[in-house]
């Protein structure tokens, strides 16, 4: 991967990082209120008039929300935040829409890989250089790009001309779009027919400086652009330059603001976690106030319950001695009921038994009483009968 696509990378990683923030409760959008928050919060030196004229110009479909595609495509306008620092205003978006269009045969409202391939032959690229600027255009990786992002993507790093010198060399010079992307400010060029090729080219590439071509395009494919570009007098070599010249210093600015936003992020990330540490001690200093506060509580409700357990201990100690007193007492009455209960049953034992001798000796003296009268009736009935006798007796003898 180059150091160009390691930026747009790290430019769209940047970017994504920074909407998340804005979109802090996850709608999939942000509105001015949360980029100008954010932008407070994050310390960037934007005043208000700022962040509204650069909300505007992300929000392409004036809807007041910017979705993540736009506000990445629009990131290096957000950094900056100055009409200077973009070529948003000076983009010729007539001339965009008219190599839109030219990619858009089908009318389909948005151009993917194939589309941008088809014209291999017409911009002097291979496929896979096309291949290579779609998916740098393609900042959210849909796999399409709309008019919006295809004309903000390039440009970012073309110079077009003023809308009346456009009208004035398209009425002149009837050209093909990709002519007319690449069209200079002014219809000088730049002739210098003395000098060869390679000569030329290797000046205007130590002009440029190595850097952009470190990036997509090797110096060969390089040179055959340049060679496919020198031979369209449109175009004159002096455009060629600034426009590589403009690249490379897009690249290095890019560079330097993505440098700004990773300082920038850094800072917040190191101020955010001091923020985050200072919350912590502040959190701890209170949660240990807080223990102190409740085990103070704690012990203090478990002197009170403890005491509370004691008495009610003590007092329950002391019925339960009552109690045992009370069952001592119940139990030296029931051993003396017992006893009592014991002699009584022994009393009646005694009792039956004399009850029993007494009858015997009832039983004795009954039958000995009717053995006594039966004999004194004897007797009587002797004395009677002896009483007769000398009562006859003694009349007989009268």
């Amino acid at each position: 991967m180059s150091k160009e696509d390691n930026f747009e990378d790290t430019l769209a990683s940047r970017a994504t990082e920074l909407f998340k923030i804005c979109d802090h409760q996850n709608k999939g959008y942000i509105t001015e209120d949360d980029l100008s928050l954010v932008a407070e919060e994050l310390g960037l030196p934007l005043t208000q008039d700022q962040i509204t004229l650069t909300f505007s110009k992300l929000d392409k479909d004036q809807n007041n929300h910017l979705t993540l595609a736009e506000f990445i495509s629009g990131f290096d306008l957000f950094l900056g935040a100055h009409d200077t620092d973009t070529n948003y205003n000076t983009l010729d978006y007539t001339q965009g829409h008219q190599l839109f269009d030219l990619c858009d045969r089908e009318q389909k409202g948005y151009i993917v890989k194939s589309d941008l391939e088809r014209l291999a032959g017409e911009f002097q690229l291979s496929k896979e250089q096309l291949g290579d600027l779609f998916h740098s255009l393609d900042i959210d990786g849909n796999g399409c790009l709309t008019l919006e992002e295809f004309v903000a993507g390039f440009g970012k790093f073309l110079e077009v001309s003023e809308p009346n010198e456009g009208i004035e060399i398209a009425a002149e010079n009837p050209l093909s779009p990709v002519e007319r992307i690449y069209e200079s400010h002014n219809d000088s060029g730049v002739n210098s027919p003395a000098l060869s090729e390679d000569v030329l080219f290797e000046k205007i590439a130590d002009k440029v400086g190595d850097d952009l071509l470190s990036g997509v395009l090797s110096k060969g494919q390089l040179l055959d652009l340049w060679k496919a570009l020198s031979s369209n007098e449109v175009i004159g070599f002096e455009k060629l330059t600034e426009f590589l010249t403009k690249v490379s210093q897009e690249i290095k600015r890019s560079q330097t603001q993505a440098l700004h936003v990773e300082q920038t992020l850094k800072g917040q990330v190191e101020a955010h976690e001091m923020e985050i540490q200072k919350l912590y001690e502040k959190m701890d200093t209170q949660l240990k106030v807080e223990r102190q506060d409740i085990s103070s509580h704690h012990e203090k409700k478990e002197k009170e319950i403890r005491e509370e357990f004691q008495d009610e201990m003590a007092s329950k100690e002391k019925e339960l001695q009552e109690l045992l007193n009370q069952q001592r007492e119940l139990e030296k009455k029931m051993q003396h009921l017992n006893q009592a209960d014991t002699d009584v049953r022994e009393e009646n034992f005694r009792l039956q038994e004399a009850n029993s001798q007494l009858q015997s000796q009832l039983d004795e003296s009954s039958s000995s009483l009717e053995d006594t009268k039966s004999y004194v009736q004897q007797l009587q009935s002797l004395t009677n009968e002896e009483r007769k006798e000398r009562q006859r007796y003694e009349f007989s003898f009268k």
